[in-house]
């Protein structure tokens, strides 16, 4: 074993304190090269408890006791070094015992024997510090000093430094990621440990508050955020009342000028999330674009809205629970866990709004396509809300099938969910890659942010200067107030750019027909998923449906509403209105000067496509 590969600043000073030191047993180098070849590579536990883990411990050791290592004799690193070689001897996957206690058994019965020690007061000053590094429970210590080399040690006090240093190991090192990488089998995996401990990238004294340690992550989601806090609340659930006495009041003793002398040592005594770095960290990321997809020489950069993170969402979302009781509908599609709830939801034959709205584009769009680029200076979509990218598919395809077409075109694919926007991307890619046209002629990019704040990429979506067709179709519109998604678009319009807007229409059916739509297994674990998230449970929740009138800002409007209620909360879970066409064409007209140029309706008058143009 090249125990250098696993040096750090820490096991460097060990090794050169210890290098030459004999007094107590073996030499540094030859004890934790026996430790590894006996013990640590036969470890296993949750996630690494092997060589990796085992010299970390010993580094987090002197990082806590850097400032006074001029205070510390060689007996006590001596003990130190060797109780981080052996502390998981004992450590195997699938045994729920103490490991720390049969570990130190072991460390008083073999060490002596082996060779390894000279003396059994020795064996037993190692077992004591490895003893309580899993329980905590200092208690059993019989002694507070021991005599070790003609020295007094502390050897509580060693044991709490310990377990302490052990307890900081908890970076991504100790992920299986990084035990792969290192070519080690991979561990019997606790998923929650490896997730968080990915995230974590140190954790080290406080700078500003010497009772703290201050861990350093970068979790990619407001989930992962969860889990990190949850994780630090265990680790300092697990630092026991003894435990935290032992570091507010530890001592070392030294020799100075032939006197004992005890010396006072501050340590921390409590886990912090630096928290400015984790939102900073967060932060760093959103303003530049990210490869969502590579395929045949392309990539798809994705520019994420820096100025609002997934913490902000989270946030957000609990604010408006705890506050309003309501579940903003963009918040539906956020996450993972509603992107595959909405996926299943489109597939279910009970759930027509997709086919629906798909089949009438299909059917139709061409006859549209004529008429929004007659002049052949389309040469910009911004889909908003472009969900699983069916819709945008049958567009791009009236253009790819354009024998005239000869300019490039810009495609600006707008989503709030970034795993939506991975999904239409593939989606796009997979019909797509085939034809040269696409690849050559398409230049597409994600911008994962609410569509109503889309005017914050102004710069992206004037990049041609051709004419521009802003889609939002499906039935995105009612999910919102009218003016919060109209407005930010008007605004946004040129006199050559066209809108395709999808909207349901109330046509012939009654409320209960509506409201059917929406009450059936697979709509409600979707509109339950924001509220999975944060840890309610689907089985014990309860929903009902209810058609407003006075909800919309247009005339005639029916508005479903959706309340959820489970554990004593009765929270509206997001709405999805219908229209009279007329009147929603009036309120277009009058409120924002648009005009249609072109209306299409499905046969059984539940829906329409609107081509509206706004008057300048």
């Amino acid at each position: 074993m090249e125990l250098s590969k696993y040096s750090k600043i820490g096991n460097k000073y060990f090794e050169r304190k210890l290098k030459s030191y004999r007094e107590l047993g073996l030499a540094y180098l030859d004890f934790w090269e026996k430790a590894y070849n006996e013990y640590i590579h036969n470890q296993s536990g949750s996630t690494d408890q092997g060589i990796g883990h085992t010299r970390d411990v010993e580094h987090n050791i002197w990082v806590l006791i850097e400032k006074y290592t001029e205070f510390f004799p060689k007996e006590v690193l001596y003990i130190l070094s060797l109780a981080s070689a052996l502390h998981d001897c004992a450590k195997r996957a699938d045994d729920q015992e103490d490991h720390a206690l049969k570990g130190a058994k072991i460390i008083r019965e073999t060490l002596v024997l082996k060779g390894w020690v000279n003396k059994q007061e020795t064996a037993n000053a190692i077992a004591n510090i490895v003893s309580v590094h899993q329980s905590g429970n200092f208690r059993i210590f019989t002694e507070e000093t021991i005599t070790l080399g003609g020295l007094l040690i502390k050897i509580k006090d060693c044991a709490a430094i310990f377990r302490l240093a052990d307890m900081m190991s908890t970076t991504e090192e100790r992920g299986v990621r990084y035990h792969n990488m290192l070519g080690l089998p991979a561990p019997t995996l606790n998923l929650f440990l490896n997730s968080v401990r990915l995230d974590i990238q140190s954790c080290k004294p406080s700078t500003t508050d010497r009772t703290a340690l201050e861990v350093t992550a970068h979790p990619d989601d407001y989930k992962a955020r969860q889990n990190i806090d949850r994780y630090i609340k265990g680790l300092n659930n697990d630092i026991t009342e003894e435990h935290q006495k032992l570091l507010e009041n530890a001592k070392v003793i030294y020799v100075n000028k032939f006197k004992t002398v005890e010396k006072a040592i501050i340590l921390p005594h409590k886990f912090v999330l630096t928290k400015d770095t984790f939102l900073e960290a967060l932060r760093e990321k959103t303003p530049t674009t990210f490869t969502i997809k590579e395929g045949a020489g392309r990539l798809v950069p994705c520019y994420f809205h820096n100025q609002e993170t997934d913490i902000d969402i989270y946030t957000e979302l609990m604010d408006s629970i705890e506050k309003d009781n309501v579940v903003n509908s963009k918040f539906l599609y956020w996450t993972l866990r509603g992107t595959k709830e909405y996926l299943s939801l489109c597939k279910d034959q009970n759930y027509l709004l997709p086919n629906i709205a798909h089949n009438l584009l299909k059917e139709q769009f061409r006859e549209l396509y004529s008429i929004i680029n007659s002049d052949g200076n389309l040469l910009h979509i911004v889909d908003l809300g472009v969900g699983d990218g069916q819709e945008i598919n049958i567009i791009l395809d009236a253009f790819i099938s354009d024998s005239n077409m000869d300019e490039k075109i810009y495609c600006s694919l707008v989503d709030s969910s970034y795993h939506m926007l991975r999904v239409a991307i593939n989606a796009l890619d997979e019909t797509n890659l085939s034809r040269t046209i696409y690849k050559e002629k398409f230049d597409i990019c994600a911008i994962n942010c609410d569509f109503r704040n889309v005017h914050l990429y102004k710069d992206l979506l004037r990049l041609s200067k051709g004419s521009r067709l802003f889609c939002l179709l499906g039935g995105t519109l009612g999910n919102f107030t009218e003016n919060e998604v109209i407005k930010p678009i008007s605004e946004e319009m040129k006199e050559c750019d066209f809108f395709l807007l999808g909207v349901e229409l109330i046509g012939n059916r009654t409320n209960e027909a509506l409201i059917s739509a929406y009450d059936n297994i697979i709509d409600k674990k979707f509109i339950f998923s924001p509220l999975a998230e944060i840890g309610f449970v689907f089985e014990d929740a309860s929903f009902a449906f209810e058609i407003k009138s006075d909800i919309s800002e247009i005339k005639n409007a029916k508005t479903i509403i959706a309340r959820c209620s489970v554990d004593g909360k009765s929270i509206q879970m997001g709405k999805s209105t219908k229209y009279d066409l007329a009147e929603l064409k009036s309120y277009l007209l009058d409120k924002y000067s648009f005009y249609s140029v072109k209306e299409l309706i499905n046969k059984d008058n539940n829906y329409a496509l609107l081509l509206i143009r706004k008057k300048f």
